[in-house]
Parts: C-alpha cells; structure tokens; sequence
C-alpha cells in the first residue's frame, strides 16, 4: 500500500497567504509516501513546506510557476500503474475530457492527474481515470469571480486499485470522499505454437505432453476469435486426446483445401497467413508520428486561426503537415512540442484601452484558456511569415522549435504585454 497526497493550485502568496489552517493540521509527516502537485507552487517556502510532508515531491509546472526545473509533464511507474501528471493548462478548452484523454493516450497512463480549474473532479473514462485535486488554498481561479472550496486528495495506492480520499473545506468543517477505480487486467496472451513447422520445439513439446497444461493450450487456441477457425476445425482439435503441434497443421491444412478463393484479391489463404492469426502481436508497438485525433479541440482552434476564405480543410492540411515536418527534425512527439511552444507564448492578460472624457486609460483584463491560446499561435504564425524559408509548413515549424529554444520574437511580444499590464494594473 502506497499513500500519495495529490494536491496543486497553491498559488502562495500571490492569491493567498497559507493553506487553511484545518488541512495543516492533518498533513502530518512520517505518513505520506509520496506527494503529486499539479503546479502553481509558486514560491519556494512552500515546496520546502511539501518536502517536509514526504521527501518524494514530484511537481508538474503550472503556468505561474518560475521554479524552470519542473518539467511540464511527469510520469510515476508503480508496480501495477503508471500515473501522469500535468497542470492542466495545455488542454483547451479548460478541463476537456476529450484533450486529456488524448494527453493520456500520449503519455501512456492509467491516471492522469490534471488541475488549473481549481476545482475538484474524479472521473473514469474508456479505462483511464483522470482526477483533479483542485486548489487547496481555494485560490482565486482568475476567470471566475465565484469563492472555490478549498480541497485535496489522498490516493491509496494497492496494485490495480487506487482508493481516492477527497478532503474538503466546506462552511469551515472538513469533509471527506472517497473514489474507487481499478484497472482493468489484460487476460494471459495465448501460448505460440510452431505450428507450420512438421514437429513442435522442445519447449512447446514439454508444453504438449499429457498432464502439463494441453487442455489450457486447446482452450487458449479455441478462445482466438479467427473467421478460418471453422466449427470443424474446433471439433478435430476436441476429439483429439493428446493433440501434437505436427496434428493441429495437419488439420488446417486440410481446413485451407476446402476454403474458397478470396474473390477480391484472388489469393487463397496460405498455412503461414492462417497460423499468423493465432501468433500474438508485439506488445506496446509505438505509434511513430503520435498524430492525435481529428477531434482535439486545439488543432481545430489553430486550424480556424490559419483558415482563410472558408477553406478549412486547407488549413487542417497545413497543421497536419506541420506536425509530420515537426517530428522529421526533432524525431519527437510533436503534439507535446506544439502545446508546449503555445503555452510558452500565451499571455495570461491583455490590456485594453478605455476612453475616459479627458484621457484615456489602459487597463488588463484576465483571458480564457482559449484566448491565451488563440493569441499565442496568432503570434507564432506571424513571426513564422518572417522567415525564409518558401514553405509555410517548414516555417511554422521551424517557429515552434525557435519558441522551445528561446529565440522567438513572440516570447517578447508575451513579455512586452505583461509589462504593460503590470504597469497600468
């Protein structure tokens, strides 16, 4: 059993000044294995505070972080479980269901644990589970001018099982939840017969001889749903007392005969196409490209950025095309590259200006995820048309690679309007 406190979103001191009192009092050390935050720390009292609590802290960098060594994403191995955790801003809109199952499938995890909405949420989705521990000062989330609760969670760690205690802070009394979810196990991969060969290996003659397990093999081979395994071929295999490999291709051998010539292709099944169904896949075969799917909601808001007379599909191309150059120089994931070049260059405010009758005044105004995100690609895309290269592909994506390094005039652009927005505030 493994108790790990989940908790993010602190925003110490710039929004508050101290965790509630309350939840102190139950944060004792010498009980908690390890800690999860999901960014906005913010000040350096405050981690040491966290490394007092347990020793192992891992941090994902929020978007009001300055600490530069926590990373954007990070990902816990447990014996049974793999959990990821992000702040939560790379996904657009806020707190998408859809974006964060794809960040998931990218990082490859059971749990995902998300924040930036400063508010609570468990949820288990097509197998994974995504949880958020919102804020445990009960910050202020910057678009919402609504008083949050207060909350974290302990996640009880056993195997495939995660136990999960919410604890909130609710009229000044602390309340607790608790969330169940368990991994789904994959059943046992069926055993490899040498099945085109005329006799069976050793290993698998061990494995054939009466009494070690034959029955498990026919079940496993019966079990393989397979449009060639024909009722007649199940009944041979059954009426045989002691099957050999040597007598199991000797019957689809002679099942191949009766089979038909595919009329589109006008190839008949061969012994070693047929036998190949029953071999298991190589597990965890990566996806070389890590193309997301057609629905991520940030593709489709930069597309609509590009888009130009009504010509989406165009622009779908383009970002499409951005991603595969992307990952040709970089030979990465080029989704995690995109959103993290755009969450360099969002701007948190914009300054408006307001007419007053004798002058007039600047003053900021907080954004949405999906503005700061709109904004930010707008100054990519118009720093990309300066470069040389003819192509608008190679441009843009030699632009997000310039963001990643440091030397992109929209870093300045970001810089420049919160300057101003510190200034006029």
């Amino acid at each position: 059993m493994v108790l790990v406190l989940i908790i993010g979103d602190l925003h110490i001191p710039y929004r508050t000044h101290d965790l509630p009192a309350k939840f102190k009092k139950l944060l004792v050390p010498g009980k908690i294995q390890q800690i999860i935050c999901t960014g906005n720390v913010c000040d350096k009292d405050t981690y040491e505070y966290l490394r007092t609590i347990a020793s192992d802290v891992v941090v994902a960098r929020g978007d009001y972080d300055d600490n530069m060594a926590f990373p954007f994403s990070q990902v816990i191995a447990h014996p049974q479980l793999r959990i990821g955790v992000v702040h939560g801003h790379q996904c657009v809109p806020n707190g998408d269901l859809d974006s964060l199952n794809a960040l998931a499938r990218t990082m490859d995890v059971d749990v995902l644990i998300n924040g930036h909405t400063h508010k609570f949420d468990a949820t288990e989705f097509q197998g994974k589970f995504f949880l958020n521990p919102g804020s445990a000062t009960g910050a202020w989330t910057g678009t919402s001018m609504g008083e949050q609760t207060p909350s974290f969670a302990l996640m009880d760690i056993q195997g495939p099982v995660v136990v999960t205690y919410v604890y909130s802070l609710v009229e000044g009394e602390v309340r607790v939840g608790k969330v169940e979810y368990r991994k789904a196990i994959e059943p046992p991969k069926p055993v490899a017969l040498n099945l085109t060969q005329g006799q069976a290996s050793p290993r698998e003659a061990q494995s054939l001889a009466p009494g070690n397990g034959c029955s498990m093999i026919i079940r496993t081979a019966l079990s393989v749903p397979s449009r060639l395994l024909s009722m007649q071929f199940k009944r041979a295999i059954s009426a045989s007392a002691e099957p050999t490999a040597a007598k199991m291709a000797s019957v689809i051998d002679n099942l191949l005969a009766t089979v038909p010539t595919t009329a589109s292709s006008g190839i008949a099944p061969t012994a070693s196409s047929t036998t190949s169904a029953l071999l298991p896949k190589r597990p965890g075969a990566p996806n070389p490209f890590f193309i997301p799917p057609a629905a991520d909601p940030l593709l489709t808001l930069l597309a609509c950025v590009i888009m130009r007379h009504g010509q989406k599909h165009k622009a779908s191309r383009i970002i499409t095309d951005t991603l595969a150059y992307l990952h040709s120089i970089t030979l990465s994931p080029p989704l995690p590259i995109l959103r993290e070049a755009i969450d360099l260059v969002s701007p948190s405010v914009k300054v408006v200006t307001l007419r007053k009758p004798s002058k007039n005044v600047l003053s900021p105004r907080p954004l949405t995820e999906r503005q700061r995100a709109k904004q930010a690609f707008k100054w990519i895309l118009a720093e990309s048309e300066k470069r040389p290269e003819r192509s608008v592909t190679q441009r843009l994506a030699k632009e997000l690679v310039g963001v990643l390094r440091g030397d992109s005039a929209a870093l300045k652009k970001k810089e420049e309007v919160h300057r101003q927005a510190v200034v006029n505030r």
